[in-house]
């Protein structure tokens, strides 16, 4: 009885208590919810307003401070959804605005901020400060200074020495290069207010990156820290310290005391994921930072640390996905540009690197933590001088910085120091316990050919660096120009032994076996690939562009690329110019509007989409998309450099021209500019300026042969072909390349100069016996004058050289039929297995087959060639003699009416009425 009545009694007192919990007012909750928040208790806050919640889901109170609460922890997704619900409730506006400002901020949407709010009017000074103050980073992210004082301007306006103004007013004053000012600033603040952490904060912020003093910082910081324990941006720059001293064991230790207070939040797991970026632990921050994207996919610095893990570990496409988002919401961050820049080197496009670097450049001076990325940038693009002056402020900043020293190196070695340069980079290398002069020495090596001393270096790579495929897939690359592929498959197979998912060994491999005519190989290795990285667009556009890939191929293989990474622009290009390439605009067009609908802020997409415009004969409408992504660029020279190519086709000369000088501005010594404006001029009579123009160049670039090769052009395309040969043989001099020896031998044939061409011919092919180009060159000059055995000749020794050149075989096939040697459908029907679905091999093919009796096969062929390009009135003109061939005159007259109704239009009317006399 006794155990009874003590469970009646538990039970009565239990149930008393849900009835009182459960009568428990919303109002209630909230106000005990306060309680806690003032105790900083916030984990206790939370669950008494979600209680609230519970009791009543249109409490607009209760779902404020909620978001609040979120967007204070760091979880501005679900911030953003309860603030909203909050405005939705007409929660006051006075209290809701400012932090719907505030979680877009936190999520990157500055251009939202400034398009929602710029105009906006509230009831509270102090509302309207806190506004302001908003307003006043978002223009800051977006690089626009006036607005952006401007708004902290009427913050102050709004409530005098509002503190998060000043504070924000002090973080400006810093990035302008004041960190007295800045520190001043905050401690203005701080003698209101001395337990004010932000201003601490910053004044910690203000030592570590403008005084380097990371101590003194670190003092700031952990005083910071006493007042707010729960401050993730405090715990997070004590982490930076941290880390920035190797100290990553005193970091996790950090994360684990913030994480005590403020649990697993998403600023918790970005920290984590950057410990583990400082480890070099990929993998594990990978997934973390695709845990973060998730839920913020909009962070700048989730995009940055995004970014720099994909750097790390070797993904340059996505890296450049990432950064180029995150450079686009905070077009004034440093770091994100440089890593961009730095993605963009790494994966050998110099160009945009370049075009990355301008913005600021165009500002006017550079800032120094660009030096050093600079030097390399302009170093890549050839302009030495450029490159010398970055290269010494970055060595006068550090001068025992490893990188900048071998930028430096590198310098004195294009300059023509190379024992110098040499002596420099090997006791770089054997010093310095990074990669960055090993590797400048294997690339400087390579560059002039000493492969042995190569292999040596990445030797010294391998022994500093273990384990990874690198160093066995360059030594695979540089048994390949030693002629030895053998050794060179060897050693990428060994990469990939290594790394299995190691990319490059597969690309390099899947190209031996194209070389060794093992086209099904390749494939099947490509695959193989492709079923194991299933996202891998890289190996989907590999496949799309292997020889003998079919068009309709190709098309599923683009298809599955772009459904696997829809923000890469690449395969998106690939497919719309291969639509382009079957004649087939309508569907190059819808490919190129999904593609700028999909990522409007791409430059390339645009251009993209005004070469579909352009070929469609949509010209002013291309002319129009093209000075869009102008606006997206306007500090890129290239950008206006192709709005003057689209003007120039749409007629508008002037307007061309008045790119090209803009361009020229922005760069002086842009030589695809100067080649365009002076062809320009010299179309437009101003011959004298043309000249100018050539001679410029040629000052600027003293030992090279560009200048003299510009004179050359322009004498050739006024057949004056003594001076043209003379500054040819100039360039030549300076530089010996294969574009400039095929036009010297052009013009030598067009002079006359028969015997002195056959000389410079073999003069050439003595110096530069693998010039597959000007092999080609020589077969297509022999074709003409119809010597078709040296023809033949030629185009045999560019297949030699490279087995998978389809044009050569298309043009072997031709040159063979035409001396009637059986050997022509082979190489014909090799040029189709190479290049399927190619109109112009496809009629070669077609009548080689007629010539041989196989006539049913030549005319579905030719049939198929003609549907492809339907404009080629010579492929028709080849379907009526096959049809006439045949037999079928019926067919072959109405294919003869259409060549006979175009009249003089059609150069070979002559052929055609002789041929429908036969009918």
């Amino acid at each position: 009885m006794k155990n009874k009545a003590a469970a009646a009694t538990f039970a009565v007192l239990v149930a008393s208590c849900l009835v009182g919990c459960g009568n428990k007012s919303p109002e209630a909750f909230i106000a005990s919810a306060k309680a806690s928040m003032a105790k900083k208790d916030d984990k206790t806050a939370i669950i008494q307003i979600k209680n609230a919640l519970q009791a009543d889901p249109n409490s607009g109170e209760a779902r404020f401070l909620l978001g609040s609460m979120l967007l204070d922890q760091g979880y501005s997704e679900v911030a953003d959804v309860e603030l909203h619900k909050a405005d939705a409730l007409h929660y006051s506006p006075d209290l809701v605005v400012p932090k719907l400002a505030a979680v877009m901020l936190a999520r990157g949407y500055y251009k939202k901020v400034i398009e929602t709010y710029a105009t906006t009017k509230l009831g509270q000074p102090a509302s309207m400060a806190d506004l302001q103050t908003s307003l006043a980073y978002a223009y800051a992210m977006q690089d626009q200074r006036d607005l952006s004082d401007a708004a902290l301007k009427a913050a102050l306006a709004a409530v005098p020495d509002f503190e998060p103004a000043l504070i924000a007013q002090a973080r400006f004053v810093a990035r302008s290069g004041d960190p007295d000012g800045a520190i001043a600033l905050a401690g203005k603040v701080l003698q209101r207010d001395p337990r004010n952490a932000d201003a601490l904060r910053l004044q910690g912020d203000v030592h570590m990156y403008l005084k380097s003093d990371p101590d003194q910082a670190l003092a700031d910081y952990r005083k910071a820290l006493e007042i707010d324990p729960a401050s993730t941006p405090v715990h997070l720059a004590i982490l930076s310290i941290l880390m920035s001293q190797h100290k990553t064991d005193e970091a996790e230790t950090q994360l684990a005391q913030m994480r005590k207070v403020t649990g697993n939040t998403a600023q918790a797991i970005y920290i984590d994921a950057l410990i583990a970026y400082a480890r070099k632990n990929n993998e594990k921050a990978h997934q973390l930072t695709e845990q973060l994207l998730k839920v913020a996919p909009n962070s700048p610095s989730i995009l940055l640390l995004a970014g720099g893990v994909e750097l790390q570990s070797g993904s340059l496409v996505q890296a450049q996905t990432y950064l180029e988002h995150a450079v686009r919401l905070t077009p004034g961050s440093l770091t994100a540009r440089r890593m961009l820049i730095t993605a963009f080197l790494r994966s050998s496009q110099p160009e945009k690197a370049l075009a990355a670097l301008q913005p600021y450049e165009a500002k006017g001076s550079l800032p120094p933590e660009l030096y050093s990325i600079a030097a390399e940038v302009y170093l890549q693009n050839g302009d030495l001088k450029t490159a010398e002056k970055y290269f010494d402020a970055t060595a006068k900043q550090d001068p025992s910085d490893a990188s900048a020293r071998t930028s430096l190196a590198l310098a004195h070695m294009i300059d023509g120091q190379a024992p110098q340069a040499f002596e420099e980079l090997q006791g770089i290398a054997a010093s310095d316990k990074g990669t960055t002069a090993d590797s400048a020495l294997i690339s400087a090596y390579m560059k002039r050919g000493d492969y042995d001393s190569a292999l040596h270096a990445i030797d010294a790579l391998e022994r500093k660096d273990p384990g990874r495929p690198v160093a066995s897939d360059l030594r695979g690359r540089i048994q390949l120009a030693k002629n030895n592929p053998a050794e060179a498959r060897r050693n990428f197979e060994k990469a990939l032994a290594l790394s299995p998912n190691y990319f490059p060994a597969v690309a390099n491999l899947a190209a031996l076996d194209v070389r060794d005519n093992k086209l099904a190989d390749a494939r099947k290795r490509l695959e193989a690939y492709s079923a194991a990285n299933p996202k891998s667009g890289a190996a989907l556009m590999a496949l799309a562009l292997l020889p003998g890939t079919s068009s309709d191929a190709a098309i599923g293989y683009l298809g599955k690329a772009i459904a696997a990474n829809p923000s890469n622009p690449a395969p998106r290009i690939l497919l719309s110019d291969l639509y382009l390439a079957q004649k087939n605009t309508r569907m190059a067009g819808t490919t190129a509007q999904d593609a700028v609908a999909a990522m409007p802020d791409q430059p390339e997409l645009l251009q993209l989409l005004s070469r579909v415009q352009l070929q469609s004969g949509e010209a002013n409408q291309a002319v129009a998309t093209l000075a869009k992504a102008v606006q997206l660029e306007p500090h890129s020279p290239e950008a206006l450099v192709r709005l003057a190519d689209t003007q120039m086709q749409a007629g508008n000369k002037d307007d061309a021209r008045e790119s090209l000088h803009k361009a020229l501005l922005l760069r002086p010594d842009l030589i695809e500019a100067q080649r365009k404006l002076m062809a320009l001029d010299a179309n437009l009579g101003n011959v004298a300026d043309a000249q100018d123009i050539a001679r410029t160049v040629q000052r600027q670039r003293p030992k090279e042969g560009v200048g003299f090769a510009m004179e050359g052009d322009l004498a050739a395309s006024r057949k004056d072909w003594g001076k043209a040969v003379s500054a040819y043989r100039a360039s030549l001099k300076l530089t010996p390349v294969t574009d400039v020896a095929v036009k010297l031998d052009s013009v030598l044939t067009a002079s006359g100069a028969g015997a002195e061409a056959i000389k410079f011919e073999a003069d050439w092919r003595a110096a530069h016996s693998g010039d597959a180009t000007f092999l080609f060159h020589l077969g297509d000059v022999a074709l003409g004058r119809k010597d078709y055995a040296s023809a033949e000749s030629s185009y045999a020794a560019v297949i030699k050289l490279q087995p998978s050149n389809a044009a050569a075989f298309n043009n072997l096939a031709w040159v063979a039929s035409l001396q009637n040697k059986p050997a022509a459908l082979e190489y014909a029907r090799k040029a189709n297995e190479l290049a399927p679905d190619q109109p112009a091999f496809m009629d070669t093919l077609a009548v080689i087959l007629g010539a041989a009796g196989q006539l049913d096969k030549a005319i579905e062929l030719q049939k198929k060639a003609v549907a492809q390009l339907p404009a080629n009135d010579d492929f028709k003109l080849d379907l009526a003699r096959l049809y006439l061939k045949a037999g079928n005159k019926a067919e072959a007259r109405v294919e003869l009416d259409k060549l006979a109704a175009l009249g003089n239009k059609f150069a070979g009317q002559a052929e055609v009425i002789n041929l429908r006399k036969d009918l």
